[in-house]
């Protein structure tokens, strides 16, 4: 299980990582998603996890949902409140790096490691 959750966080971080890079071109932003993704998708993988154990499938897919877009907006208010940025920026840029690394999870079948 910790193995699972540490592929996914690297995952994370790698994908939103370049793609903060690439929009950016600064280090101090890298930072922040780091920062960000640590304060979430360990929780968020756990509690899906557990979900989808004590709960099946169904329960599962409304819980991520709702926990991706939880996870959406504690970003974005995170990077708000370490940049420049205003709320509408953050919760765009939030939105577009979950996106991209949410998409890249579901190519990964976790179940193999």
């Amino acid at each position: 299980m910790l193995l699972k959750l540490a592929a996914a966080f690297l995952l994370t971080v790698i994908i939103e990582g370049a793609l903060i890079l690439l929009i950016t071109r600064r280090l101090k932003p890298l930072y922040y998603c780091f920062l960000c993704n640590l304060m979430t998708n360990p929780v968020l993988n756990a509690v899906s996890a557990v979900i989808y154990s004590c709960f099946g499938r169904t329960a599962y897919c409304a819980a991520l949902a709702a926990l991706e877009l939880c996870a959406v907006f504690a970003e974005a208010a995170a990077y708000r409140a370490l940049s420049e940025i205003s709320m509408k920026k953050a919760l765009l840029l939030s939105l577009l790096l979950n996106a991209a690394s949410f998409a890249a999870g579901l190519l990964i079948p976790f179940d193999k490691l």
